[in-house]
């Protein structure tokens, strides 16, 4: 689901389960579950197993190693070892409450007398037992175990069966994409807080079906509609109050399937605001209904209208003869070439199109169907068209107070480009994408992605679901397999460009330099509710 589905509904994205009067997801939330989940839903413990890394699963089972006979030799010289003692001295470390353990086994060191021994002979005879004792370089194997153990499952912090989820120790600090620890931490179908449609939404996050800021935006606002109407307020309770505690539950849910981006959280910011203005002599039933209407709004206004309403100023930039050079896809953008197309405007457009998405191949469809002339090439190309194109156009997921931009990774690859052959970098952003945060890297912020997606067949479309993205996983995986062991991929979903390479913004509100940024920040503060929450 791209940017261009707003007009699709919440019950075609079947997210209007069958829920009880709560609206949490009860039995019956298992059964609809089945299809997305592809598998039918595991009961939480064998959920949160399924979440652990491969080495954490061994180490929660019991080691259990065969007992050595007393007699043995490698027992005897265990017992004669100068570091455990040897007769006697191994015998007076067991403990006085077997009596057995002080015979012939207890003057060997290593029977299971002296496993049960005192506090100060308990850690060597837990290592006999073990078999992981011994004097020299014997004694320092466990720590250099552990030592591997702990650097092994920092490196491999996602890994689940044959997934290669590598960590980089550069984006070590932002959440590392794991799709079946995603799955199995996070949906627990035993919660009754937790609504179907978010549940749904949530799912389809994960899977890579809703895409683009204002699609997942939108979407995460009508599901919050869906759960604010199923709310029940308990009694003795404030509505305001509660609903805003229930919310929680849901946004935290939608950020473990994956990481809100920062217009998504400019919408909770702003709901959250709403319900704690609510006024408090409203009853349950009008305070849910304003809610709903004013969700109604944001999404109509703020989003699909500020669209259209922006790629009517952004098609005032293109005249007859124009080459228009796009990056990827973009909802603003698209619509800003299919209206200049409609106004009768002779241009052609060079698609710029990277791995592992490929998202530009659908709006390269689109534009064909439309009949604008169009050239697709990858984005290592760029630097070879760029002396023949007029201008850039590029989308944009969040616009920061000191003008930086982050969008899809390699936007601040063509804008640099674009400024090197003094080319304007025009970006397109709907002024609830903007923030007052202030980012000067793509480090300190940013999603990391499927690494598998880096191992895609070249002639796949980027999809997936279905049959095909079932082949293409099992191929993914068996590519992952033959990597070399020490190589780490890493899949960045966004990049930051700075302000110097941004020509223009333009929005709906009209055509801004990004320095302007901070006054239209201040100016749009006015009229909505601006209040800052931690969840």
């Amino acid at each position: 689901m791209a940017d261009d589905d707003l007009s699709t509904s919440m019950h075609d994205l079947s997210m209007s389960g069958p829920r009880g009067g709560g609206g949490g997801g009860g039995g019956g939330a298992e059964d609809w579950l089945a299809p997305v989940l592809g598998t039918s839903p595991a009961s939480p413990g064998g959920s949160m197993k399924l979440g652990l890394p491969r080495q954490k699963q061994q180490q929660q089972q019991p080691q259990q190693q065969p007992q050595q006979p007393a007699g043995s030799p490698k027992s005897t010289k265990r017992s004669t070892s100068p570091k455990h003692g040897a007769g006697k001295s191994g015998g007076a470390k067991g403990s006085g409450k077997d009596e057995k353990g002080k015979g012939k086994d207890g003057g060997g060191g290593g029977g299971p007398g002296a496993a049960r021994g005192t506090q100060s002979g308990s850690l060597r005879a837990e290592e006999r037992v073990l078999g992981t004792s011994g004097g020299g370089m014997g004694a320092k194997r466990p720590n250099s175990a552990s030592h591997r153990s702990t650097r092994t499952e920092s490196e491999d912090w996602g890994r689940q069966g044959h997934a290669y989820t590598k960590m980089v120790h550069l984006f070590s600090h932002l959440p590392q994409y794991s799709k079946r620890s995603t799955l199995s931490r996070t949906v627990s179908l035993s919660k009754p807080e937790l609504h179907p449609a978010v549940v749904t939404l949530g799912l389809l996050y994960a899977d890579g079906s809703v895409r683009g800021s204002n699609a997942r935006t939108a979407a995460m606002l009508l599901a919050f509609k869906e759960v604010v109407l199923a709310y029940q307020l308990p009694p003795g309770k404030v509505l305001r109050l509660d609903l805003d505690k229930a919310l929680k539950p849901h946004i935290q849910y939608l950020i473990d399937c994956r990481p809100h981006s920062i217009a998504m959280g400019n919408a909770i910011k702003w709901l959250r605001g709403q319900i704690h203005g609510l006024d408090r002599e409203a009853g349950p039933v009008e305070a849910k209904e304003k809610i709903g209407e004013v969700i109604d709004a944001y999404v109509e206004e703020r989003i699909t209208f500020a669209a259209q309403a922006l790629a009517k100023v952004a098609v005032d930039k293109i005249s007859d003869g124009d080459v228009v050079l796009v990056y990827g896809r973009s909802y603003s953008v698209e619509l800003t070439l299919l209206k200049a197309k409609t106004q009768g405007k002779s241009f052609r457009v060079l698609v710029v199109d990277s791995r592992p998405l490929l998202e530009g191949r659908r709006l390269l469809t689109t534009l064909s169907k439309a009949g604008v002339s169009s050239t697709y090439l990858n984005l290592n190309a760029v630097s070879y068209v760029m002396r023949g194109v007029s201008k850039v156009l590029l989308g944009a997921a969040a616009m920061f107070s000191n003008g930086a931009v982050i969008s899809r990774a390699g936007t601040a690859v063509v804008a640099m480009l674009a400024r090197r052959f003094n080319i304007p970098a025009i970006f397109c952003c709907e002024t609830y994408k903007f923030s007052d945060k202030v980012q000067l890297d793509s480090i300190c912020w940013n999603e990391v992605g499927d690494p598998l997606e880096l191992l895609r067949p070249a002639g796949s479309n980027g999809e997936t679901g279905g049959q095909t993205g079932q082949l293409q996983g099992r191929d993914m995986q068996v590519a992952a397999a033959a990597l070399p062991p020490r190589l780490k991929l890493l899949n960045i979903r966004y990049d930051l460009t700075p302000m110097k390479y941004v020509s223009l913004v333009i929005t709906e509100v009209g055509m801004i330099p990004p320095t302007s940024v901070p006054v239209l920040l201040r100016e749009s503060s006015k009229d909505d509710v601006n209040l800052s929450f931690e969840f």
